[in-house]
């Protein structure tokens, strides 16, 4: 059985930047040779409507070294314009959530 994608919603901000300016948001999906699900999700993900008023940015993190999620984030990357991709070539979920926290700072 495969696990289905979840979504973790990690915060302390407040609910407006202190600087007056727009909320910035990163959403972060970890992957790991599972291209069926990612593009699941970047299907899913390009059909929603973001806030307004909001930065929004999608980070794919592929914690596979050989970057094999590379193919489908690239064959959805034309719908979701604020999106990156990072691999994480050390195994493991720690690391690869450590990786999305780094990114999105």
């Amino acid at each position: 059985m495969v696990d289905k994608p979840q979504l973790r919603v990690i915060s302390d901000a407040p609910e407006a930047s202190d600087a007056g300016g727009p909320l910035s948001i990163v959403v972060a999906v970890l992957t790991f040779r599972r291209p069926d699900l990612l593009a699941d999700f970047l299907e899913g993900y390009a059909r929603i409507t973001l806030p307004v008023g909001c930065d929004v940015t999608l980070l794919v993190v592929d914690n596979d070294a050989a970057g094999s999620g590379r193919p489908t984030f690239e064959a959805c990357r034309d719908r979701i314009p604020a999106a990156r991709y990072v691999v994480e070539p050390r195994t493991g979920i720690p690391v690869a959530r450590n990786r999305a926290l780094d990114e999105a700072l």
